[in-house]
Protein backbone atom coordinates (compact mmCIF):
# COMPACT_ATOMS: atom_id res chain seq x y z
CA UNK A 1 0.00 0.00 0.00
CA UNK A 2 0.98 3.63 -0.18
CA UNK A 3 3.35 4.98 2.42
CA UNK A 4 2.30 6.82 5.55
CA UNK A 5 2.60 10.19 3.83
CA UNK A 6 -0.29 9.15 1.56
CA UNK A 7 -2.80 10.26 4.18
CA UNK A 8 -2.01 13.91 3.47
CA UNK A 9 -4.53 14.48 0.71
CA UNK A 10 -3.68 18.18 0.54
CA UNK A 11 -0.18 17.17 -0.57
CA UNK A 12 -1.59 15.01 -3.35
CA UNK A 13 -3.84 17.87 -4.37
CA UNK A 14 -0.81 20.08 -5.04
CA UNK A 15 1.22 17.37 -6.82
CA UNK A 16 2.37 17.81 -10.40
CA UNK A 17 0.53 16.13 -13.28
CA UNK A 18 2.79 14.78 -16.03
CA UNK A 19 2.13 13.09 -19.37
CA UNK A 20 3.83 9.81 -20.28
CA UNK A 21 3.50 7.84 -23.53
CA UNK A 22 2.00 4.35 -23.30
CA UNK A 23 5.26 2.72 -24.44
CA UNK A 24 7.13 4.16 -21.45
CA UNK A 25 4.32 3.45 -18.99
CA UNK A 26 4.42 -0.19 -20.03
CA UNK A 27 8.16 -0.27 -19.33
CA UNK A 28 7.52 1.28 -15.91
CA UNK A 29 4.79 -1.27 -15.11
CA UNK A 30 7.16 -4.08 -16.11
CA UNK A 31 9.85 -2.58 -13.80
CA UNK A 32 12.15 -2.16 -16.82
CA UNK A 33 12.13 1.63 -16.57
CA UNK A 34 12.69 2.66 -12.96
CA UNK A 35 13.51 6.34 -13.46
CA UNK A 36 11.37 9.11 -14.88
CA UNK A 37 13.53 11.56 -16.81
CA UNK A 38 12.54 15.21 -16.85
CA UNK A 39 13.99 18.69 -17.33
CA UNK A 40 12.29 20.21 -14.32
CA UNK A 41 11.66 20.04 -10.60
CA UNK A 42 8.19 21.43 -9.93
CA UNK A 43 8.17 24.26 -7.37
CA UNK A 44 5.50 22.39 -5.40
CA UNK A 45 7.25 19.02 -5.68
CA UNK A 46 6.23 16.71 -2.86
CA UNK A 47 7.37 13.31 -4.09
CA UNK A 48 4.29 12.42 -6.16
CA UNK A 49 3.35 12.77 -9.82
CA UNK A 50 -0.13 12.21 -11.21
CA UNK A 51 0.35 10.46 -14.56
CA UNK A 52 -1.69 11.15 -17.67
CA UNK A 53 -1.25 8.43 -20.31
CA UNK A 54 -1.12 10.02 -23.75
CA UNK A 55 -2.80 8.98 -27.00
CA UNK A 56 -4.30 6.53 -27.81
CA UNK A 57 -5.33 5.89 -24.17
CA UNK A 58 -5.85 9.52 -23.10
CA UNK A 59 -6.51 8.86 -19.41
CA UNK A 60 -5.31 10.13 -16.09
CA UNK A 61 -4.31 6.70 -14.92
CA UNK A 62 -1.65 6.54 -12.20
CA UNK A 63 -0.19 8.11 -9.12
CA UNK A 64 3.58 7.74 -8.99
CA UNK A 65 5.71 8.14 -5.88
CA UNK A 66 9.24 9.22 -6.75
CA UNK A 67 12.43 9.68 -4.80
CA UNK A 68 14.84 12.58 -4.78
CA UNK A 69 15.97 13.38 -8.30
CA UNK A 70 19.47 12.56 -9.49
CA UNK A 71 20.75 15.78 -11.02
CA UNK A 72 23.02 15.57 -14.07
CA UNK A 73 26.07 15.40 -14.12
CA UNK A 74 25.59 12.97 -11.19
CA UNK A 75 25.26 9.43 -12.52
CA UNK A 76 22.67 6.68 -12.18
CA UNK A 77 24.53 3.73 -10.71
CA UNK A 78 22.29 0.91 -11.97
CA UNK A 79 21.78 -0.41 -15.49
CA UNK A 80 18.18 0.29 -16.35
CA UNK A 81 16.18 1.75 -19.23
CA UNK A 82 17.62 5.15 -20.13
CA UNK A 83 20.40 5.23 -17.54
CA UNK A 84 23.27 5.06 -20.06
CA UNK A 85 21.71 7.84 -22.16
CA UNK A 86 21.13 9.98 -19.05
CA UNK A 87 24.67 9.42 -17.77
CA UNK A 88 26.19 10.34 -21.15
CA UNK A 89 23.98 13.45 -21.55
CA UNK A 90 22.62 12.02 -24.81
CA UNK A 91 19.11 12.19 -23.31
CA UNK A 92 19.47 15.90 -22.55
CA UNK A 93 17.42 15.60 -19.35
CA UNK A 94 18.65 17.23 -16.17
CA UNK A 95 16.74 15.13 -13.63
CA UNK A 96 16.18 11.40 -13.12
CA UNK A 97 13.48 10.66 -10.57
CA UNK A 98 13.65 7.14 -9.10
CA UNK A 99 10.20 5.58 -9.35
CA UNK A 100 9.49 4.13 -5.91
CA UNK A 101 5.85 3.16 -6.29
CA UNK A 102 3.14 3.44 -8.93
CA UNK A 103 -0.56 2.98 -8.30
CA UNK A 104 -3.40 2.69 -10.74
CA UNK A 105 -6.39 4.98 -10.25
CA UNK A 106 -9.55 2.90 -10.17
CA UNK A 107 -12.15 5.39 -11.30
CA UNK A 108 -13.17 6.46 -14.80
CA UNK A 109 -10.71 9.18 -15.80
CA UNK A 110 -11.11 8.85 -19.55
CA UNK A 111 -10.58 11.91 -21.71
CA UNK A 112 -14.33 12.63 -21.84
CA UNK A 113 -14.53 12.66 -18.01
CA UNK A 114 -11.37 14.77 -17.79
CA UNK A 115 -12.86 17.32 -20.22
CA UNK A 116 -15.94 17.63 -18.00
CA UNK A 117 -13.57 18.75 -15.21
CA UNK A 118 -11.75 21.19 -17.54
CA UNK A 119 -8.58 19.10 -17.49
CA UNK A 120 -5.99 19.91 -20.14
CA UNK A 121 -3.26 17.29 -20.71
CA UNK A 122 0.05 18.86 -19.69
CA UNK A 123 2.84 19.48 -22.20
CA UNK A 124 5.51 19.55 -19.48
CA UNK A 125 3.54 19.51 -16.25
CA UNK A 126 0.66 21.16 -14.44
CA UNK A 127 -0.60 20.91 -10.87
CA UNK A 128 -3.59 18.93 -9.64
CA UNK A 129 -4.77 21.90 -7.57
CA UNK A 130 -5.49 23.62 -10.91
CA UNK A 131 -8.36 21.11 -11.21
CA UNK A 132 -10.16 21.10 -7.81
CA UNK A 133 -13.32 19.48 -9.22
CA UNK A 134 -11.27 16.68 -10.76
CA UNK A 135 -9.40 16.08 -7.50
CA UNK A 136 -12.71 15.87 -5.62
CA UNK A 137 -14.02 13.41 -8.22
CA UNK A 138 -10.96 11.18 -7.77
CA UNK A 139 -11.29 11.23 -3.98
CA UNK A 140 -15.06 10.62 -4.10
CA UNK A 141 -15.06 7.79 -6.65
CA UNK A 142 -12.63 5.16 -5.63
CA UNK A 143 -9.23 6.74 -5.89
CA UNK A 144 -6.44 4.14 -5.92
CA UNK A 145 -6.25 0.39 -6.37
CA UNK A 146 -3.87 -1.78 -4.43
CA UNK A 147 -2.13 -2.79 -7.68
CA UNK A 148 1.14 -1.11 -6.87
CA UNK A 149 4.61 -1.68 -8.18
CA UNK A 150 7.32 -1.02 -5.68
CA UNK A 151 10.94 -0.81 -6.81
CA UNK A 152 12.64 -1.72 -3.55
CA UNK A 153 16.18 -1.82 -4.91
CA UNK A 154 16.26 1.96 -5.43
Amino acid sequence: MLGEDFIFLKDLKSSAVISIHTKYLNLILESKKVFEYRNFIPKKHNGYFWVYETSPTKELKYLMKVGKAIVFPDKINIDTYGSARFNSEEMKCKYAYPILEIYELNCDLSYSVLKQHRFVPPQAFSYMDTYPELFKYIIDYGFISSKGIINEFL
